[in-house]
């Protein structure tokens, strides 16, 4: 699903993803803006349990400004959508949010309004109408939010405060205490994503050009984190930091680099051992001392070499004349490059090429 402002949100599905050269449908209004001089500045898609549509968006009325809500009428349709909510209206016009599914068609939504963080719950059928502060943030795009659930249906937030610190919150019925991840100030583009493997949450910002990350593990409270921030990235005049929602022992981000739009993976895998060295011939068996046990080491171990912690995953080819794009998330460790074999048809292995 592609959402988009303009007077109205407009909608498109494509229609045959996942898969190479997919084609968007028409576009289809969600928001209408309902007079010509009001006009819709961001909007987010999403969708619940239920396999129905969300979208919302911010619309400016001549100077209020409503955060606001629509729900499809059915599961993976964009013909047709419930009356539209208003979760919140001001004259603020730093207001943007974000939708995200719990459970049982139930949903959340968080948007800041000026330098406000607030929260409603949907409980599947209406909102709850009585919003609930959950922070004080800061103006400006590049000091959003970040916001996702888990398949327990907790919302994970995470967000840059007035002090200018990344911080993040659980909510799981009620939201917990706050989490100081990094306490310095001048942080933005806050983003975070999750491990479905083992549900390990990763909030990545930017602080100075370089990007940084911590790793929470449940009950992500303050001693669940990274003691010590990582400086992952720092090439760079990086800004627009975007990670994916949650991936399978895949945690990647992508981000402008004050050139061209750069990506890259984190690395979940626990670090590899390192090789046992040769042992000495011996012209009889060792003895074996009671209490201790003996293994057998791979051959790979035996010759030095280390195995890459994942295999590189393919998400996107896509065709451009006589070239094909091909879209990856690269292997960090323990590489020494790539090899990609193609040929006329499935199975044909006749051509294949090698890059670093």
């Amino acid at each position: 699903m592609l959402a988009y402002p303009g007077c109205d949100i407009e909608v498109r599905k494509a229609t045959s993803y996942p898969g190479v050269g997919f084609a968007w449908d028409n576009p289809l209004i969600a928001l209408p803006s309902g007079i010509s001089t009001y006009s819709y500045l961001s909007s987010t898609v999403t969708k619940d349990t239920d396999g129905k549509v969300w979208v919302s968006g911010t619309q400016n009325s001549q100077g209020t400004y409503t955060y606001n809500a629509v729900r499809s009428t059915a599961a993976d349709s964009l013909d047709n959508w419930d009356t539209s909510t208003t979760l919140y209206s001001s004259v603020n016009s730093n207001k943007f949010g974000i939708l995200v599914p719990r459970t049982t068609a139930a949903m959340m939504g968080v948007w800041i309004d000026g330098m406000a963080v607030e929260s409603d719950t949907n409980n599947g059928t209406v909102w709850s109408g009585s919003p609930e502060a959950v922070a004080t943030g800061i103006t400006g795009l590049n000091s959003t939010l970040s916001l996702l659930s888990d398949t327990d249906g907790n919302i994970h937030l995470a967000f840059i405060n007035n002090s200018g610190n990344t911080q993040y919150r659980e909510y799981t019925g009620s939201w917990q205490t706050v989490v100081t991840l990094d306490s310095n100030s001048g942080n933005s583009y806050p983003t975070i994503s999750i491990n479905s493997n083992n549900s390990d949450l990763y909030t990545m910002w930017i602080r100075g050009d370089d990007i940084f990350y911590k790793k929470g593990s449940s009950s992500y409270a303050l001693g669940n984190w990274d003691s010590v921030v990582t400086s992952w990235q720092t090439a760079g005049t990086n800004t627009y930091t975007s990670s994916n929602y949650s991936g399978n022992n895949l945690i990647f981000a992508e981000w402008y680099d004050g050139s061209i739009i750069k990506w890259d993976q984190i690395s979940t895998a626990s670090p590899s051992p390192s090789p046992s060295p040769s042992p000495s011939p011996s012209p009889s068996p060792s003895p074996v001392v009671a209490g201790t046990s003996t293994s057998e080491v791979s051959a790979n171990t035996w010759c030095g070499y280390l195995p890459p912690p994942a295999a590189p995953n393919l998400f996107n080819a896509e065709r451009n004349g006589s070239k094909v794009i091909l879209s990856f998330t690269q292997v960090n460790y323990n590489t020494s490059g790539y090899n990609i074999t193609y040929g006329h048809s499935a199975g044909d292995k006749r051509f294949s090429v090698n890059f670093n």
